[in-house]
């Protein structure tokens, strides 16, 4: 049985040609970058070749990317040296909303915890949106950083992150943004988003686990996160992964390229398989990306009433369907996504969710292979509680029976 792959916010597959690239680096390009013999050079060729392809894709100099193990140290180290460098000039206030990537709300909270900042956290309204307005209404003379993410994870929502910019501008805060999901799907350039760094990260375009990058404006200065090596201009100790780091440049190449070109036919898919859902289920609600919100192309956040996300989530694996109830970060936690509960809704609404994203290997069967098993799984899950009401064809049951 084919399976059917329908969550590519988590992770995606590794594209061939990003692999030859790899195995070409592993069999024949081997040597340590740093190393000044004529090995090391040709591997420290490939590493800013790579640099160079992902600067070209994101529209910034290459002297301006710094390598780390992925977006999850790209955040922490943006984010502490931020903060290390406000506190130096005697400012301690960051403002962060609520609906941030764990791996950007874990170092604020661990240094407000500390003592070491006073926070302004933003909520969300009932569509899981940020605005701009929200952002520079918490800013005060004692702010160092604002941290904003470009898009959501687990709903879509794409944020107002360039009018932020642009109002910040000459104000001496830095604006960090989590890039990661933004890359490949839509046109992006970090240089006319305005931020003073951005994290991205390699396995979410096609690329290899274990590598990203970090953003940071020429002319701002780095508080190190990882000490003890001259590498990445003294930025970021530790030998370069040179293979990785091909990789990673193969596949930016490839999103900014050929894959933003697909994100058209996958935003359609998206949107059948959404009018989908609604014309065969009852009791559904999207999360996020309503109305006038942009939103990501290839996401969908659908709670289902009277079901649990992780029941529906086992039942459609079991049909080979992958999907998620949340950020992959924080899976294995029975709490409820805490961007949905930043939304306001209401907890069993939030358990109740379930994330769709595609990628462009998604086919139009794929979708109408999942409209074609979800609305009899849904009532399964629902039949499972005699306590709630069941549903066929959209109407519901008569009393007492389960159909």
């Amino acid at each position: 049985m084919k399976r059917i792959y329908l969550d590519a916010n988590a992770t995606t597959s590794l594209r061939p040609e990003v692999r030859a690239v790899m195995m070409d680096i592993y069999d024949n390009v081997w040597a340590n970058a740093s190393s000044v013999h004529e090995d090391g050079q040709r591997a420290r060729a490939a590493v800013e070749t790579a640099r160079a392809k992902i600067a070209a894709g994101l529209g910034v100099r290459p002297e301006e990317l710094l390598f780390t193990s992925g977006a999850t140290e790209a955040n922490n180290t943006a984010i502490l040296s931020a903060i290390e460098a406000g506190r130096a000039a005697g400012k301690n206030h960051v403002v962060i909303s609520r609906t941030e990537h764990p791996s950007a709300i874990g170092p604020v909270e661990k240094m407000h915890e500390a003592g070491a900042i006073e926070c302004s956290w933003l909520e969300p309204d009932a569509n899981g949106q940020i605005e701009a307005s929200q952002v520079l209404g918490a800013i005060t003379p004692e702010t160092c950083l604002v941290v904003m993410m470009g898009a959501n994870n687990e709903i879509g929502n794409i944020y107002p992150v360039a009018e932020v910019a642009q109002a910040l501008q000459g104000q001496d805060i830095h604006l960090h943004c989590d890039c990661v999901q933004l890359v490949g799907k839509v046109d992006l350039n970090l240089d006319e988003l305005g931020v003073s760094s951005a994290s991205i990260s390699g396995h979410k375009v096609h690329g290899p686990k274990g590598i990203g990058a970090l953003y940071l404006r020429a002319g701002l200065r780095l508080n190190p996160f990882l000490v003890g090596g001259h590498q990445e201009r003294e930025r970021r100790a530790g030998t370069e992964a040179v293979a990785l780091i091909s990789g990673f440049g193969a596949a930016v190449e490839w999103a900014t390229g050929p894959g933003l070109a697909s994100q058209k036919r996958t935003e359609e898919l998206r949107n059948i398989l959404w009018d989908g859902i609604k014309q065969g289920v009852s009791g559904v609600h999207r999360n996020g990306g309503e109305g006038s919100v942009p939103s990501l192309p290839n996401t969908l956040n659908v709670s289902f009433d009277n079901t649990e996300g992780e029941t529906l989530l086992i039942s459609l694996d079991l049909a080979g369907i992958s999907v998620s109830s949340g950020s992959a970060c924080t899976a294995g936690s029975l709490e409820p996504s805490h961007v949905l509960v930043a939304m306001g809704l209401a907890p069993e609404r939030a358990r109740a969710a379930i994330r769709f994203s595609l990628s462009h290997e998604t086919e139009r069967a794929d979708i109408d292979a999942v409209l074609s098993v979800l609305p009899g799984i849904v009532q399964t899950v629902r039949m499972a509680d005699p306590t709630v009401p069941i549903h066929t064809n959209n109407q519901p049951l008569a009393e007492g029976h389960h159909g």
